[in-house]
């Protein structure tokens, strides 16, 4: 997917001004004399590159673009040993090739004996995205993966198994959800366990910004893979391009072992479990918006009483205000004197009995009732499920049981002080941004891949009474200013420095139940809780 070219052209620039230095510090300044069968000093040529592309009017300007190229650098040689080649750039070729890059065998464009390097930056398409004719590409590639992968993991599937028992080095540009969720298990294992590859280096999520003028931009990664028998130098640039060494770099793209995280349905470790947020299924007949509350209380005062408000990540997090009727129970004599209900409720079964799901148009004779209820009878925490990158921490909070939670959040019952200072904890949230799935750019948190797979600390009864009482800061802090929602509170340019200094005091806290020294990094903590998860599961499996 080579595109017009601009990978191939940079890089025979790039390679031919070097060869440029070189050919002026042989020189010496000197001329050197058109004569007749004289060698011609250069030795990179637009031959050596190759590129398959699907769509033919890139490939002709991919073409074109070699050749300029070739021109160009072709013109500089010239005057560094000031004199004129005779040598026109159209008689090399450029190696651009018509085709579907996933469908090609890549030895019919170059074998794999002749080649040195692999790289690109191939399609991003999401698995939702994706054609049919795309999806079927993927299923094409021999190497079997998991399921919902993004169409650019096609391209490090048939890298790998072209590059296997070779010295051949690879590397693309992608979407970082590559390195990210569920996904990272179904693409990286194949590869790492079928085909043998090692990551040589990582670039770990940067923003790419489009040119464009609507200034789209998509977050990327660029990860380097070769065959494992090569033992390459590793090393990880971080968001601030900062190289560093590592002595391995695991598909998270942090210095780790390599381990994949699975879905789980119930947590690794001895705590209580995350439940979904309740669900109405009432073509919103249940709910109660805002700019309706007062016309609705007004028109029907005894209502009331089955009003609970209603909260999702976005009511949550900004403080908006919501309602539900919550009928669970409610006396059906008193129900039907209510004519503002009954209509509501009338609504509900008409909405469920045209579903085309047959088990939500069972649930038509039950228009009171939420299809899906698990609102618990305790105090619990809640957790959105999508909150924003910009924040350091995923705001958190305990609500009571008479606020109902939609399912764009999460709940956790018979959670405590000490659970929520674990979870508010930068060595959590490092954790969580490490192996979460994302929503564009926001961080995904699930039960199933960040909270049931996370390595809990086993702190001394001093340590967790400790975080128990900066996990209560935290909520104290917040308390300070009641008239700010969490969203207010969690953006970094105006969060206040009493909530910013008590999270520090709870990451200290949490940090110190781990044993892990306040010097450490957040890829050094997720590097140890990476290894705490694997002998977690090796315990598991035996």
């Amino acid at each position: 997917a080579c595109g017009s070219g601009n990978f191939l052209t940079e890089t025979y620039l790039s390679v031919r001004r070097i060869e440029n230095e070189v050919i002026s510090e042989l020189q010496h300044g000197q001329i050197m004399y058109a004569l007749e069968g004289m060698r011609n000093p250069i030795r990179v040529s637009i031959s050596q590159f190759y590129g398959i592309e699907i769509n033919d009017f890139a490939v002709t300007v991919a073409k074109t673009a070699l050749w300029i190229a070739e021109s160009q650098m072709m013109q500089e040689t010239e005057s560094i040993i000031k004199t004129v080649l005779d040598f026109l750039p159209l008689t090399t070729n450029a190696n651009i090739v018509e085709g579907n890059a996933l469908r090609i065998d890549w030895n019919d464009v170059v074998p794999a004996s002749e080649l040195n390097y692999i790289m690109g930056n191939p399609p991003f398409v999401g698995y939702a995205y994706q054609t049919n004719a795309q999806k079927e590409d993927l299923k094409a590639i021999a190497l079997k993966a998991g399921k919902n992968i993004d169409y650019v993991a096609g391209w490090y599937f048939k890298a790998s198994s072209f590059v296997k028992g070779t010295n051949i080095k690879a590397a693309f540009v992608s979407t970082n959800s590559i390195c990210q969720g569920e996904q990272t298990r179904s693409l990286w294992k194949p590869i790492i366990n079928k085909c043998h590859m090692s990551i040589d280096f990582a670039y770990r999520t940067f923003r790419w910004d489009s040119e464009a003028n609507s200034k789209a931009h998509v977050h990327c990664v660029i990860v380097g893979f070769s065959d494992e028998k090569e033992k390459s130098e590793k090393y990880i640039f971080d968001e601030n391009n900062q190289k560093k060494a590592a002595k391995n770099i695991s598909p998270y793209l942090i210095d780790a072992p390599t381990v994949f995280i699975k879905a789980r349905r119930k947590p690794i470790e001895d705590v209580p479990e995350i439940i979904k947020g309740s669900g109405p299924v009432d073509g919103g007949n249940l709910i109660i918006e805002a700019d309706q509350y007062e016309h609705f209380i007004k028109r029907e005062p005894k209502a009331k009483k089955y009003i609970r408000r209603y909260v999702g990540a976005r009511e949550f997090l900004n403080n908006l205000p919501r309602w539900c009727l919550w009928l669970e129970n409610a006396d059906p004599s008193k129900i039907r004197k209510m004519p503002a209900i009954m209509e509501r409720i009338q609504a509900v079964k008409e909405f469920r009995l045209q579903s085309k799901k047959a088990a939500t148009r069972k649930y038509a004779d039950r228009p009171l009732l939420f299809v899906e209820r698990r609102q618990p009878d305790t105090n619990y925490i809640i957790i959105p499920r999508v909150s924003s990158e910009t924040r350091r921490y995923i705001p958190m909070d305990f609500l009571t049981p008479d606020i109902i939670v939609s399912d764009s959040a999460q709940l956790l019952p018979n959670a405590n002080i000490y659970i929520f200072g674990v979870l508010e904890s930068n060595v959590h949230m490092a954790w969580m941004r490490t192996v979460c799935g994302r929503l564009k750019s926001d961080y995904r948190y699930s039960n199933t891949i960040v909270y049931n797979n996370f390595p809990w600390p086993t702190p001394t009864d001093k340590q967790k009474a400790l975080i128990e009482k900066t996990a209560q800061g935290i909520l104290d802090a917040r308390n300070l200013y009641p008239d700010s929602s969490l969203a207010d509170l969690y953006d970094p340019l105006t969060m206040p420095p009493e909530l910013r200094k008590a999270h520090q005091m709870n990451d200290r806290a949490v940090m110190q139940a781990y044993g892990f020294s306040r010097k450490m990094s957040e890829s050094d903590c997720v590097a140890e809780l990476m290894k705490m998860y694997q002998k977690l599961t090796e315990a598991e499996g035996k």
